[in-house]
């Protein structure tokens, strides 16, 4: 029974592993291909791959973020308004340049420092402690809502109730309990 559990933890673990430094080695790949558009603004690179970029980015937690821009709209009026940064990766403005390629940067941490909590133990007890909230919040609702609370009381309380079975109806327990 030990043995089927770690070999399937073993397995969890490797999958992780396996599926962040995929998108690890894809956040590399991108960040090189957009300072070479960066350098040379003709590859194509990027445009075609937007939207791939942009899921990318997403999938490591960066979201969209709305830039202002304010220029000069004649007759001595100024015009102000915002844009997406994901939608406009292909464009080489200085501003938008430095956002992307910090964006990319960050992707790169963030997948690097996934694959490291693989071989985390903490990780993975606060992931067996937290296991409703990663699964509700994996399934889009909000941390802070009272439906996760109330699944995460009720994991507790199974759980201390399964230790405190399993320890008081486990017959080596109760064996090493009469040897004392």
């Amino acid at each position: 029974m030990i043995l089927r559990i770690t070999v399937v933890f073993i397995c969890i673990a490797l999958f992780k592993v396996i599926y962040n430094l995929y998108y690890f080695l894809l956040a590399k790949r991108y960040l090189k291909e957009y300072l070479i558009y960066v350098k040379n603004q003709k590859r194509w690179f990027i445009r075609e791959n937007r939207q791939k970029i942009a899921k990318l980015l997403e999938q490591a937690g960066i979201v969209d973020s709305d830039q202002p821009i304010t220029e000069p709209a004649g007759y001595g009026l100024v015009r102000s308004s915002s844009f997406s940064i994901f939608k406009n990766m292909a464009v080489l403005r200085a501003d938008i340049v430095k956002i992307i390629s910090s964006n990319f940067r960050e992707a790169v941490s963030v997948y690097r420092s996934r694959i490291f909590e693989s071989f985390n133990p903490v990780y993975w007890v606060e992931t067996t402690i937290y296991l409703p909230k990663v699964i509700l919040t994996y399934l889009g609702f909000k941390s802070d809502k009272s439906l996760i609370k109330i699944f995460q009381l009720i994991w507790w309380i199974i759980a201390a109730i399964s230790t405190v079975v399993g320890i008081v109806f486990n017959n080596g327990f109760i064996n090493w309990v009469k040897d004392l």
